[in-house]
């Protein structure tokens, strides 16, 4: 049985999204001697459509006279709906070459390109604050002035409409040697080159005023100004002399929105090793061994924009 709490329900925040694809698929082979030549390219669109909540969590905090804590709630009722559409085109070739060297030996050379899209939740123009503002005190909410905020901070989770598809470009080249059917080693190297990368950014701990300079961030100031609240929050804010005064106190600001990083490098070589065991007695003539050693090494490029020297850089993930 379920029984009714009788409280006001949470208003439920959810994204729509309608995604669509078109792809095509085109590939060729040509053998010349002991030259085979594969080649193929692929195209795709992609279009999308989003209709995000955009909310706010606002309280506000503190003591009145007698010594007592309050805390009230002064957000809108109901998040605001914000609309976007994204739309990109790729293209995306791929190359392989395979070289007969004899019978029993093969040189392999691959080029292949492929990409890795965002999440379609984080394409979304959403933004979700969440703003605490504490009183010092013995001061009513009804008397507060700006001299009266001890604490402002703002919290803001957002998507971005404007981030790029991660492109990878893949090459390998290789070497095989096949003893018997039963029994084979192969060599290859590989280096991959991994372009607009999608990482979380960091967050700022520290001034609102911060820049972060080659970063697609949010205007701060806009997003306070638009929040919706409630008449009661409205009111206040109006009362302290709008966001702009109180953006000018802040004491902590954190903002969290996923952005393409510069260029991602993957390289190294593979040994591989196939082996039958024939020579074993009986049963244990039928046992292999497959088995392969990689070294690789890695490197990233990440654009973490120019912050004010008062700031500090916080790593999110």
């Amino acid at each position: 049985a379920f029984e009714a709490s009788g409280e006001d329900p949470d208003f439920a925040e959810t994204l729509n999204a309608t995604e669509r694809f078109y792809s095509g698929y085109v590939q060729g082979k040509a053998v010349f001697g002991k030259l085979d030549v594969i080649g193929g390219v692929r195209l795709e669109f992609y279009d999308a459509d989003f209709l995000a909540p955009s909310s706010v969590a606002f309280a506000v905090e503190g003591e009145n006279a007698l010594g007592e804590a309050f805390a009230v709630d002064l957000q809108a009722a109901e998040a605001e709906k914000v609309t976007n559409a994204v739309d990109n085109f790729e293209i995306l070739p791929r190359l392989a070459l395979n070289y007969n060297v004899s019978d029993n030996t093969k040189v392999r050379f691959g080029f292949s390109t492929a990409l890795a899209r965002p999440e379609f939740s984080t394409l979304a123009a959403d933004i979700d604050s969440t703003i605490t503002l504490e009183l010092n005190n013995g001061v009513e909410i009804a008397d507060a002035t700006l001299a009266d905020v001890a604490v402002f901070d703002v919290n803001i989770e957002t998507g971005n409409p404007n981030l790029d598809n991660a492109y990878a470009y893949n090459f390998d080249l290789s070497f095989e040697h096949y003893f018997d059917d039963q029994n084979a080693i192969s060599i290859a190297a590989f280096y991959k080159s991994i372009d607009n990368f999608i990482f979380q950014a960091p967050g700022l701990d520290g001034e609102i005023q911060s820049e972060l300079q080659g970063l697609n961030v949010p205007n701060v100031d806009s997003i306070l100004v638009s929040t919706p609240l409630s008449d009661q929050g409205q009111a206040l804010v109006d009362q302290l002399g709008g966001f702009e005064a109180l953006i000018g106190i802040v004491n902590d600001f954190n903002l969290d929105q996923p952005q393409n990083g510069g260029r991602a490098e993957v390289y190294g070589i593979e040994i591989g090793l196939f082996h039958t065991l024939t020579y074993l007695p009986g049963f244990l003539s039928n046992l292999g061994f497959i088995g392969n050693v990689t070294l690789q090494q890695t490197s990233t490029d990440i654009q973490l924009g120019t912050f004010s020297d008062d700031s500090a850089l916080v790593v999110i993930g």
